[in-house]
Formats: structure tokens, C-alpha cells, sequence
């Protein structure tokens, strides 16, 4: 009989566990978990390669992991498992001693730490590639590499075991967390900040936290998208009890990292809001480098609130800053203009020399 290859996991410490044959495991940190092989008919040599582990894991990936030329026996050892996320496993197998030619047959399977917000992330299966499905009936398939509790379809599932399917229905579509986003490790985070207010139209506007942005959304008639903005409306007659509002996410209203030379300036136009009686409120932020991208010279976040007539007419601006620790720098202006329908920041650098700009614009429309 040929040798065949299909990974069963075994926790040692702590709660000593033998997992089902041929299924990914949900482990914890701290956990001492080895692999061995669900039938070791036919095996005369074999390897055990470790492709993928967490950043920041003690341990490191290794192909080999561990080889033995003349065993029966697949043996991983204790692993102990150090970190959040996912480490990837190879078992291959020979019918022959000295691990000679094509293994007889190979298994992926891997064991999957939850993250800190409880979600599962797979690791990194870009080499090996994955083994063909079962369903595919072609030479060396396998059960999926990440078969939680022996879901068929890893990846999709069944159920809250499918990793994808268990982020859209608890992350996408269900209640969203303080500190279940973490903007930092988003490329170019700033721009998906939002600003708006949660207190019934009183008070400064600010950036929302998650969790206050998923109160405006729960409150929203209308959630829609126009040329990558983000909008949510609010129930604009009051009948609710809630104010009439919007909030825009401005992902396509900004400048990033423009380069401006002495005495010279740069605008920026962002389209404004339009309706009924209300206010228009936007956060203007620019922030100026030095050319080498070392140095922060400016940094200026002003809020620009506007009344809107009965019949659509605005008021003039108020202008006032969020923050004013660069508010007398020298060298460096921001001005605010109405135009039409369009709002003009524009950035003028006296400072002698040439500087790196960026800046954004985020607004909210309040109904009254």
C-alpha cells in the first residue's frame, strides 16, 4: 500500500488533546501542540516543513522543519505556539527509506490563533500553493488547509467556522467595537477618518471612534457611495427624534505629499454640501514636511462652519482651529474661500524654501 499524508494535530500542554485526522485547529497562545500523520501504512522516510508563522513568533519557519530518512513515524516534536494568527504545516511522505524522488503524497494543514477582536487570520498560502480540493477529484487532493471543526470549504465554511464568512457577519454587518479598527495599520489612514457629531447637533464635530460611527450608520435613512465619497443620511424632518444629518468619508478629497516651492501655493477644491436649512461643517487639515521627510514645519486642523438658508444660501464662514499648536508659525498660511458650490483651502509657503504638502478635507451636513 502506498504511503499517504494527512496531518492530525495532538496538544501536549496544556489539556493534552488528540484533534480528528485531517483537520485545521483553533489553538491558544501558550499552546504546546505537535503533528504527526493519521496513517503511517507504507511510510519509510518522511519531512515535516514549517512554511508560515506569525510575525513576531519565536518560532521560525524552516523547510525542512524536522526530516527523518528511516522512520514510520512522522514527529513534528512540541511546538509551542507564541503568537496570534497562522502556522502552515507541510507533511510529505516517501514508501521508500532516504526520502528518495517525488514524495509519495503530501498534506497541508495549519493551526489558526485568533487575533486580538477574535477573528481568525489564515496564513500566507502563496508557496506551497494550496492542494487541490476533494471535490476535484485530481491526484494528491486534500481537504481544504483550513477546515476549522471539518468544514468542508476552509476559507468560505459553512458556518461562523468560514473564516471570510465569519469576518463579513460579525465584522462587516454586525456591531462594530471601540479599537476594532486599528487605523495605524491601514495604508494611508488618515484618509478614512470621519468627521461628524453623535450629540444631537451641539458641539464641536470631531473624528468619530468606530463605535460612534456605527451609532450615526444605525440611525442612517440612507448609506450611499458617489465617485469613492462615502455618504450617511439621517433622517432629514426630525419625525424620528433624531436630527436631520449627513457624513461624508472622504477618501478622493485630498492632496497627499505635493511638492511647493518658495513663495508658491496649492489649492485645494473639494465640492460642498447642498439641501435644505442646515449647517455645513469641514475639517480642514494640512500638514508640511521638509523635503527629506524628516521634519514636521506645519501642522494646521481648522474647522470651517457654514448656515445654509431656507432657500440654500450660505453665510459667510466661521473659521476656527482644532488645534493651534503651529498657529503662529511664521513662513506658512492657510486661507479659506466659498466659491460657488466649492470650498477653496489654499496653502501659500513663505518659509525660503521648498516644502512637502498634504491636505484634507472631511464634511459633515447637519439638517435643522
Amino acid at each position: 500500500m502506498a504511503a499517504t499524508a494527512l496531518i492530525r494535530f495532538r496538544r501536549d500542554n496544556p489539556n493534552p488533546t488528540e484533534f480528528p485526522n485531517g483537520e485545521a485547529v483553533v489553538a491558544t497562545v501558550g499552546d504546546e501542540i505537535r503533528l504527526l500523520n493519521s496513517d503511517n501504512t507504507g511510510v519509510l522516510s518522511w519531512q515535516i516543513d514549517l512554511v508560515y508563522t506569525p510575525p513576531g513568533s519565536g518560532t521560525s519557519e524552516a523547510s525542512p522543519l524536522i526530516f527523518n530518512n528511516s522512520s514510520s513515524v512522522p514527529d513534528s516534536g512540541a511546538i509551542t505556539i507564541d503568537e496570534p494568527g497562522g502556522y502552515r504545516f507541510v507533511l510529505k511522505v516517501w514508501d521508500a527509506p532516504n526520502r528518495v524522488g517525488t514524495p509519495s503524497d503530501v498534506d497541508i494543514r495549519n493551526i489558526l490563533v485568533p487575533e486580538s477582536n477574535g477573528f481568525l487570520a489564515p496564513p500566507s498560502a502563496r508557496w506551497p500553493p494550496p492542494l487541490p480540493p476533494l471535490e476535484s477529484g485530481l491526484p494528491g487532493s486534500k481537504p481544504d488547509e483550513n477546515n476549522i471543526n471539518g468544514q468542508p470549504y476552509g476559507w468560505a465554511g459553512t458556518g461562523n467556522d468560514g473564516l471570510l464568512l465569519d469576518f463579513i457577519k460579525n465584522g462587516g454587518g454586525g456591531p462594530i467595537q471601540d479599537g476594532s479598527l486599528e487605523l495605524s495599520k491601514l495604508v494611508d489612514a488618515e484618509q478614512y477618518r470621519v468627521v461628524g457629531r453623535v450629540d444631537a447637533g451641539e458641539g464641536a464635530p470631531k473624528y468619530l471612534t468606530p463605535l460612534e460611527l456605527g451609532s450615526v450608520v444605525a440611525l442612517a435613512g440612507n448609506v450611499s457611495m458617489s465617485s469613492g465619497n462615502i455618504s450617511v443620511s439621517g433622517d432629514w424632518t426630525g419625525s424620528t427624534g433624531n436630527p436631520g444629518m449627513s457624513t461624508s468619508l472622504s477618501a478622493q478629497r485630498r492632496i497627499r505629499d505635493i511638492s511647493v516651492d518658495d513663495t508658491d501655493t496649492v489649492t485645494h477644491t473639494v465640492s460642498m454640501f447642498g439641501g435644505g436649512a442646515g449647517w455645513e461643517e469641514y475639517a480642514v487639515e494640512v500638514i508640511v514636511v521638509n523635503t527629506a521627510l524628516t521634519q514636521v514645519l506645519y501642522q494646521k486642523s481648522i474647522r470651517v462652519t457654514v448656515f445654509r438658508d431656507i432657500n440654500g444660501d450660505r453665510t459667510e464662514p466661521i473659521v476656527k482651529p482644532i488645534d493651534d499648536d503651529y498657529f503662529d508659525v511664521s513662513g506658512h498660511e492657510l486661507e479659506i474661500e466659498l466659491s460657488d458650490n466649492n470650498l477653496l483651502a489654499t496653502y501659500t509657503n513663505n518659509s525660503g524654501s521648498t516644502v512637502r504638502a498634504s491636505m484634507y478635507i472631511h464634511g459633515t451636513n447637519l439638517g435643522v
